[in-house]
């Protein structure tokens, strides 16, 4: 049967041994999808020039959705305000959707705002699984431990539409990501995307570069 592996990631974590069994496995392969440049370009690092070639890229993708409408916006926004007991009318709301795990940089994340954004008016919401109580606790302990512990909100998972509709900016400063399915969500509901460079940072900046900034990578 035909094979054609799906690569998602850069697979930093891939030792030389298991580096020859992709190769081997790529060479079975009548072709592979990586699902961006980078990850692309990161594989092809690890094999022969030739089975290199077999790699093609396909970007990440979302089911089609349409952008949060006015009433939307102005209802999620009003929750959100509702749920922090905070007025939200002069806030800059930059939101980011990631679960807390060492991959994502999260405390990485609040740590560069608190102690980089002096605007009052700027808040962080951040938002996702808690797969890692360590880098949860880790993230709101640099949080409390800041005079402006109040211009950042951790939540658990939420509803990513929602918080995507109340906010003003998409903001993700992960270690590594292959092609981050939050930050294509957010790019097709309007948002400004403020991304380090992975996987899929570079096309999505790219795609409002007027509005939109690429980072270094946090690594």
């Amino acid at each position: 049967l035909p094979l054609v592996p799906v690569l998602h990631n850069t697979e930093i974590h891939y030792s030389r041994k298991r580096w020859v069994r992709f190769a081997r496995l790529l060479s079975m392969s009548i072709t592979a999808i990586a699902v961006s440049e980078l990850v692309r370009d990161f594989h092809a690092r690890h094999v022969a020039p030739a089975l290199a070639a077999r790699i093609e890229v396909i970007g990440n993708a979302i089911p089609a959705q349409p952008a949060p409408t006015a009433d939307e916006r102005c209802a999620a926004r009003n929750t959100l305000a509702q749920l922090f007991g905070a007025d939200l009318e002069e806030m800059v709301v930059f939101a980011c959707l990631a679960r807390f795990d060492s991959q994502k940089n999260v405390a990485g994340l609040v740590a560069s705002f608190l102690n980089t954004v002096t605007d009052p008016r700027a808040l962080l919401v951040v938002a996702g699984e808690p797969s890692d109580w360590a880098e949860m606790r880790r993230a709101d302990a640099i949080r409390r431990c800041s005079p402006r512990a109040d211009r950042v909100k951790l939540l658990a998972s939420s509803d990513a539409r929602a918080l995507l509709a109340a906010a003003d900016a998409f903001i993700l400063d992960s270690f590594f990501e292959g092609w981050p399915v939050a930050a294509t969500e957010a790019e097709a509901s309007g948002l400004p995307l403020i991304l380090g460079d992975f996987g899929g940072g570079r096309e999505l900046v790219a795609r409002d570069p007027e509005h939109s900034l690429l980072i270094e990578n946090a690594c």
